[in-house]
């Protein structure tokens, strides 16, 4: 759409400062329906789609900043309107269109550059109303659209800057329905027409769970809980299975996203000493290349390097290091030696793209020089360490 082109040439900087702010006063009368694409027919579909479309491109930061201050809190205003139902763009009617018209309000309101220029209480309201709607205290305009629309609501409460404006009971709140859902959807039987929906809305969810500010809100029970259900994701015991190979995401996306976040030390320190012994093996087995991110498909390179990389990076992290037994740990500290000197990388079926592999080199060089993996290894080993480029095409 032309509105559309418009509103990115904006925010690439193709256009003059003065065809910049007559571009975003195009968008924003669009978006205010005082435009139609459609004008004789004002009740044709693509109006209302159009409105709604030119809602949303003002979370574009340059098409907002486009606007003179008065023709921002017009924006800020319009977009009130709209998230609070006082307008609509369909009038007196409901469905997609409307549906989409508040989520775009609500979601472009919440974007930083215009967040900011709300005041306390205005930033409180739309926490507030981002809450209310995730927790279906407010009807939504297409109610078969439910549980699309409460992903989308969590995933706005739980990034940092409106988690804040919640009170420390919604805060909880959002976390605790966060861990439900996840947990909810991981245990559902991974077949039949929903799976492809749930097993990409899974790393979605728990990679909003995973946010710090969430996981603490969580309180200690819920942490134990959480990271037991990163723990499962990442040791692959949800059992993912597609026909189609290409399909890699899929796979291996829940076990990508559990894996960092037990890299996190908010995470790791809410499990218990066998799990968490547990968890420092798996990255371990990761870093070795014994466990795979894709076990259906063992050979793809791409994959089973990315996997090493996790568990290389992970290993590099105190926390988790000192839980491995101290066996583990000078065999650790081997394989990250092995790694950084390219011993690992050269002609090893692990490694046959040559330019992934500098990635995991550079990792293994930056732990070794922790004093805490270092100690693990020999004298005379610990001595190679230091003669250690930071080039990773450098073979030691």
């Amino acid at each position: 759409m032309a509105v559309g082109h418009l509103a990115y040439l904006v925010e690439s900087g193709g256009l003059s400062e003065a065809d910049r702010a007559v571009a975003a006063r195009l968008v924003l009368s669009y978006a205010a329906q005082e435009l139609r694409a459609v004008p004789d027919v004002p009740e044709d579909p693509l109006n209302a789609k159009v409105a709604a479309y030119a809602i949303r491109l003002f979370h574009l930061p340059k098409v907002a900043a486009a606007l003179q201050p008065e023709e921002r809190k017009r924006l800020i205003d319009l977009l009130w309107r709209y998230a609070r139902g006082e307008i609509r763009v369909v009038r007196g009617g409901e469905g997609a269109e409307n549906d989409r018209a508040l989520r775009n309000a609500l979601a472009t309101l919440e974007m930083p550059h215009l967040f900011v220029e709300l005041s306390r209480e205005d930033q409180r309201n739309l926490a507030a109303l981002l809450f209310d709607h995730a927790m279906d205290k407010v009807a939504t305009i297409d109610a078969s659209r439910r549980d699309r629309n409460e992903l989308w609501f969590l995933s706005s409460l739980s990034r940092g800057h409106v988690f804040r404006c919640l009170s420390s009971e919604e805060r909880r709140a959002v976390a605790l329905l966060l861990l439900g859902k996840t947990r909810e959807d991981i245990a559902m039987p991974l077949s039949g027409p929903e799976f492809y929906d749930t097993v990409t809305i899974i790393p979605r969810l728990l990679f909003m769970l995973s946010r710090d500010h969430v996981f603490t809100a969580l309180g200690a029970k819920g942490r134990a809980e959480a990271a037991s259900t990163f723990l499962r994701c990442a040791s692959q015991q949800m059992g993912v299975t597609v026909v189609d190979r290409d399909m890699v995401r899929i796979r291996t996306t829940p076990a990508v996203v559990g894996l960092e976040a037990l890299g996190k030390k908010v995470v790791f320190e809410a499990l218990d000493r066998d799990a968490a012994r547990q968890t420092a093996l798996l990255m371990l087995s990761y870093a070795k290349g014994q466990t795979r991110l894709d076990p259906e498909y063992p050979e793809n390179p791409v994959t089973q390097i990315h996997g090493i990389k996790l568990g290389v990076e992970a290993l590099s992290r105190e926390y988790v290091f000192r839980s491995l037994p101290v066996e583990a740990q000078k065999e650790a500290a081997f394989w990250l030696l092995k790694y950084a000197r390219r011993e690992e990388a050269v002609g090893s079926p692990h490694f046959p793209l040559e330019d992934l592999t500098g990635g995991v080199v550079k990792r293994a060089r930056r732990a070794l020089k922790r004093e805490f993996v270092s100690a693990s290894l020999p004298d005379e080993l610990r001595q190679q360490v230091a003669s250690l480029g930071n080039n990773p095409r450098t073979i030691a």
